[in-house]
């Protein structure tokens, strides 16, 4: 209790000493305060965030103390805030020998070279602040690590988070932050351990326990994750990062309903988010509530009228409907939206098919193939949907008969049969139907269904008895 006083009153002192700094700034006067005070103002705006702030007295600082290493290693930790390390590290050379026994040096130090990229100068540094001062090594342990999360060294923050635990085993802190850079180190196995280690002795901790259900659901473990994630909410039922997840998992489950309760729950507190707008439409049209589902769509667009996958599910509704006029003008809006999606361009393309616009869905297929060249589904959809209407001079053109031959599918060779066939070069047809049919005598099915003309070639019948048991 005495402890929780003394900082209650140090932080009096500060917030008056900042009082102090303001009202004669405001009044234009220029008080004096001393090197500690300074630093204790600026300490203050870094606290919150206000780096311009902490800068201005900087400025003031510097001219009522000119010769003071302490204010000049204050404006170097305010320059790494604001992403400077370069111009941090020229303050910093400077006053180096001055301050070389000082180890918060050494901690800015180090962040500026890691801001930098340079980790093993920064683990230099790092373990230089820890030597100059042995009687407070775990706090600066547990800082220097934190310093590293923040620049995305986990692997590095691991380190320092065991030398700090070795100290202190009983400091559960420790177990939480290392179940986190685990996590971020995708070792999430070794996270479960740490997170469960730290849940035994914090049994309500909110934050753990929904990390915990986060790492389940990427390891597959889904009931543990929903189980996570009710007991987080256990603990604080307002949570929407809970909810949002807990529904999502329910909705990769198949469970709509069920993750429409979430859903519901998690829109009472993030009123406008898309992404629930979103879920709820999906998890609508999944139960075949059309109309629910294109209102929760809307509503998407609605909040944000540049969002592609919103009008992408309203073209999913039309379709359902058999609205196919609707269908390629929402999906158009998409496209437009979005031109680098080629599952848009591939909807529009199936589409246009259905309608018997063979023209608009070949050049959907190409658009899509433009995008992501190397799909080998997007190849055989476009083929499929030549060979459907009878297009044999196109189909040729896409399947490029000069191409390895082991890079083709079986389907592939059936439509390159069928086209030479169409085309009436029988003996290339005669070629591809018995290479195909070596390879699969089952996909005789596909070929009938293509090429009804087969039943009146007495070759083509000969060569498929051959391969019938």
């Amino acid at each position: 209790m005495d402890e929780d006083r003394f900082f209650l009153e140090e932080d009096d002192e500060i917030t008056d000493l900042v009082k102090q700094y303001e009202a004669a700034k405001a009044n234009r006067k220029s008080n004096f305060f001393d090197v500690s005070d300074f630093e204790s103002i600026i300490n203050y705006y870094i606290e919150i965030s206000n780096f311009n702030k902490a800068l201005e007295v900087i400025v003031q600082a510097t001219k009522q103390h000119p010769q003071s290493t302490a204010i000049q290693l204050k404006k170097a930790q305010v320059l790494i805030e604001r992403g400077q390390p370069i111009k941090s590290m020229k303050i910093l050379r400077d006053i180096e020998v001055l301050e070389s026994g000082n180890p918060e040096f050494y901690i800015i130090n180090g962040t500026a070279y890691s801001l930098m990229g340079d980790i093993s100068k920064a683990l230099k540094s790092y373990n230089k602040a820890v030597e100059q001062d042995v009687d407070n090594e775990e706090e600066i342990l547990f800082g220097i690590a934190l310093s590293l999360q923040h620049q995305n060294f986990y692997k590095e923050s691991v380190h320092f988070l065991k030398r700090a635990m070795h100290l202190n085993p009983g400091n559960i802190k420790y177990l939480y932050e290392l179940g986190f850079a685990y996590e971020k180190m995708g070792d999430l196995e070794r996270s479960v351990k740490f997170y469960l280690n730290y849940l035994d002795e914090d049994p309500f901790s909110e934050n753990t326990w929904f990390n915990l259900g986060v790492i389940y659901n990427k390891l597959g473990k889904k009931k543990d994750a929903l189980e996570a994630l009710d007991f987080t909410l256990a603990v604080n039922d307002k949570n929407a990062f809970a909810l949002f997840s807990k529904a999502n998992i329910l909705t990769d489950q198949g469970k709509y309903k069920e993750a429409l309760i979430e859903y519901h729950d998690y829109m009472k507190i993030e009123y406008d988010s898309i992404d629930g707008f979103m879920g709820m439409a999906y998890c609508y049209e999944r139960l075949g509530k059309y109309d629910l589902a294109e209102k929760y769509y809307r509503e998407a667009i609605a909040e944000e009228p540049e969002y592609a996958e919103g009008w992408n599910g309203l073209a999913g509704i039309a379709y359902e409907i058999d609205n196919f006029e609707e269908t390629v003008f929402y999906l158009k809006k998409a496209i437009k939206l979005d031109p680098d999606n080629p599952e848009y361009q591939i909807f529009l393309a199936q589409v246009f098919d259905l309608i018997g616009e063979a023209g608009g869905s070949y050049n959907a297929y190409k658009k899509a193939l433009e995008i992501d060249p190397e799909n080998k589904d997007y190849q055989l959809e476009l083929a499929e949907m030549l060979v459907k209407n009878r297009l044999w001079t196109e189909t040729l053109l896409e399947l490029d008969v000069e191409q390895e031959e082991n890079s083709m599918s079986i389907h592939n060779y059936c439509y390159l049969a069928i086209a030479n066939f169409g085309i009436g070069n029988e003996k290339k047809g005669l070629f591809y139907l018995d290479k195909v049919l070596n390879i699969n005598p089952g996909i005789i099915n596909t070929f009938y269904i293509f090429y009804s003309e087969w039943k009146t070639n007495t070759k083509i019948e000969k060569l498929i008895k051959k391969y019938k048991k």
